[in-house]
């Protein structure tokens, strides 16, 4: 089982790495539009900017409801990607998003793709809004969706709600439950903070991991 999660974290470590902008995303040439910022900006500021989210949450109803296990877990989000600004106010993109429940329990993991919307706000808050589907992952089965609104009153912190539906498995390719609906709850950190805060996440993750199996 610790094989099968360092590989999905250091896996992730990578992607991360390879959402980290280049310098010159965020210059502009006098007399040229705005290009790709890391700094995310609603128009004119940027056409279109990175987004590196991970976040700490409690999730209710992260159970496997057939066998009656713990209900309320803590557990982790993120997701890396891009958006373009497709108006003043209005972005559209594409990340990557993992969960992670049941730290250093039974984690239940799950990573895959997801359509991502952000309204801009009174400037520099913005809503978001998300919804994507588990393509790979241990203890969660493919095809679980996990959606996502989140508040944030500035780029560096924000408040989100993660509906899901998802069927669980064991480990030794038991039966899966049936589709069951959970929420997760949290804070999440985005920008410079959020980029910091995903390695943090990911050595929490294989820390907790590692201490619960030398019990």
């Amino acid at each position: 089982m610790l094989g099968a999660v360092e590989a999905h974290w250091l896996c992730l470590a990578a992607i991360v790495a390879l959402c980290v902008p280049d310098p010159v995303l965020s210059q502009e040439t006098p007399g040229t539009s705005p290009g790709v910022c890391y700094h995310a900006r609603p128009k004119p500021a940027c056409s279109g900017f990175l987004l590196t989210h991970a976040g700490l949450y409690l999730v209710f109803g992260a159970g496997d409801p057939n066998t009656r296990s713990e209900d309320i877990q803590s557990g982790l989000r993120g997701d890396w990607g891009i958006l373009s600004n497709v108006g003043d106010r209005d972005a559209i993109g594409v990340t990557l998003f993992a969960s992670l429940d049941g730290i250093g329990g039974d984690n239940n993991f799950a990573i895959g793709p997801a359509a991502r919307y952000r309204r801009w706000l009174k400037e520099p808050g913005s809503v978001d809004a998300g919804l994507g589907v588990a393509v790979a992952g241990d203890g969660i089965a493919s095809g679980s969706l996990f959606a996502m609104v989140k508040v944030s009153p500035n780029p560096w912190v924000g408040i989100a709600l993660r509906p899901e539906v998802v069927r669980l498995r064991d480990y030794a390719g038991g039966p899966t439950s049936d589709p069951h609906f959970r929420a997760a709850l949290g804070i999440e950190l985005g920008d410079v903070a959020g980029l910091v805060a995903t390695p943090v996440a990911v050595g929490i993750a294989v820390l907790a991991t590692l201490a619960a199996q030398s019990n």
